[in-house]
């Protein structure tokens, strides 16, 4: 697998499951690319940081950090640019998406998930990223963007924050409720 299959797997996922990546080959991939491209003082740290497990930590911190731009054709046909953490579609799921490009945003990696968002993410035509509030948000509440689809019921969604981004249970209102009820 190249780096570019990797890369290919973390941004054209159909966003109902998270890429299953075998960590074990893209550590051997990347230890030989940077032996024979580092010098040898370079090369003795360089392993260190191809570990499987670092791999996935810093794959989780690409992911969480990186948007992409997809083209929405819903069943109605009508297409909708829109912008979305890596692993969020912003649809309800019966949407088919369109990668158009994808990137790292400084501002909106800033944004932490929701389940129950108080703002979207959207582009322009001129590749200006846009933020937007779903609803009226009081003085000191935290601006909060879903990084996946908030229609999954709660187990679904957990697994894939985990899955995608290595958070290991979302705290939000909504999956608190939602947990609360399911008991």
């Amino acid at each position: 697998m190249s780096i570019l299959d990797v890369l290919e797997l973390l941004f054209s996922s159909t966003f109902t499951q998270a890429p299953i990546l075998d960590y074990d080959s893209i550590s051997k991939l990347l230890k030989c690319i940077l032996q024979a491209v580092l010098p040898q003082g370079l090369w003795q740290i360089a392993p260190t940081l191809c570990e499987p497990n670092d791999l996935r930590e810093k794959l989780g911190q690409l992911a969480l950090n990186s948007h992409s731009i997809h083209t929405v054709n819903s069943a109605t046909n009508q297409n909708i640019e829109g912008s979305s953490s890596s692993s969020s579609s912003g649809g309800k799921g019966n949407d088919a998406e369109v990668l158009k490009g994808a990137g790292l945003f400084m501002l909106l990696s800033c944004f932490n998930h929701s389940c129950d968002p108080n703002c979207e993410v959207a582009h322009t035509a001129d590749r200006t990223v846009l933020i937007r509030t779903l609803r009226k948000v009081e003085s000191g509440e935290e601006l909060t963007i879903s990084y996946i689809p908030e229609h999954l019921p709660v187990d679904e969604r957990n697994a894939l924050l985990y899955s995608s981004f290595l958070i290991p249970q979302c705290s939000c209102s909504k999956c608190k409720l939602e947990r609360i009820s399911a008991q």
